[in-house]
């Protein structure tokens, strides 16, 4: 059997496992970013009898306005739609 010699272990074990540690709270602070925003977009979509506030302007729940910012936030969370990754070595 014929193997590969132009394969290399890296040179630091140790500086890799943090890199890797780093990558895996990296995933799972995106994670949990990600679960946020869409649930606040939902939570919006939800309330259709609550007024929408932004900034310093407050939209009525039954103005088109309102309608219409619900309306895209639909599309907007269709066009977004699950996270396209997954992290396995969650910290439970």
């Amino acid at each position: 059997m014929k193997t590969n010699t132009n394969l290399k272990e890296p040179a630091d074990t140790e500086n890799n496992i943090k890199t890797t540690s780093d990558l895996l709270e990296f995933a799972e602070f995106i994670e949990e970013w990600y679960e946020k925003k869409v649930g606040m977009l939902k939570l919006i979509i939800k309330n259709d009898s609550a007024t929408i506030q932004i900034g310093d302007t407050t939209f009525d729940a039954e103005d088109r306005i309102s309608r219409g910012i619900r309306l895209g936030i639909i599309l907007a969370l269709d066009l977004i739609g699950e996270l396209p990754f997954s992290n396995t070595n969650k910290k439970r």
